[in-house]
């Protein structure tokens, strides 16, 4: 699509669009095309779950790179999501993704920058690493199923994720969601 400047892509499934700009980014289709899960599936109930459509969109793009292409790959797509953040750190961007209140779309447009997508990401990674792939798995399969063609909350699933785990999931998603790295 020509958007003229604009780089990126936007989930419509079946379909997905991506600007002329990024169409030969291949981490901007993956991105997209991992949104068939989410948008169309299950709706957000809040602005402030905004974390939940594109941290998590960012977190299984990874996934499905490295499966797809090799640890490699993989490596080199969750170094890019470290970079990104680390660099947002040290510009004095970081903010908060998971706010306490839902807010309205002026929330979202204030969420929605690419450090949502690599703090979620890297939120999901590391609740991966505490509870498990195939639980976490599991968890995001059945919240589909749950909310499949209505609104779901970030809130619920990691409600779920814990019950299934046994684990808190505090510690991360103070340090990844509702915390500014100073």
């Amino acid at each position: 699509v020509d958007w003229g400047l604009q780089y990126g892509g936007l989930e419509n499934h079946p379909y997905y669009h991506v600007s002329t700009l990024a169409f030969g980014d291949l981490n901007v289709h993956v991105h997209e095309i991992v949104h068939g899960w989410f948008g169309t599936g299950v709706r957000l109930a809040c602005w402030h779950d905004l974390v939940l459509s594109e941290g998590t969109a960012d977190y299984y793009a990874a996934r499905a790179v490295e499966a797809v292409l090799g640890d490699e790959a993989g490596k080199k797509r969750w170094d890019s999501y470290e970079k990104f953040y680390a660099n947002k750190v040290a510009q004095g961007a970081d903010s908060i993704v998971w706010p306490a209140e839902c807010g309205d779309a002026k929330t979202a447009q204030t969420l929605l920058t690419q450090l949502l997508y690599k703090k979620g990401a890297l939120f999901w990674r590391d609740v991966e690493e505490l509870v498990g792939m195939k639980l976490l798995d599991a968890q995001f399969a059945a919240f589909f199923a749950a909310h499949k063609h209505k609104a779901g909350t970030l809130k619920t699933l990691l409600g779920a994720i814990e019950v299934a785990s046994g684990k808190s999931l505090d510690a991360l998603i103070d340090k990844w969601l509702k915390t500014k790295k100073p």
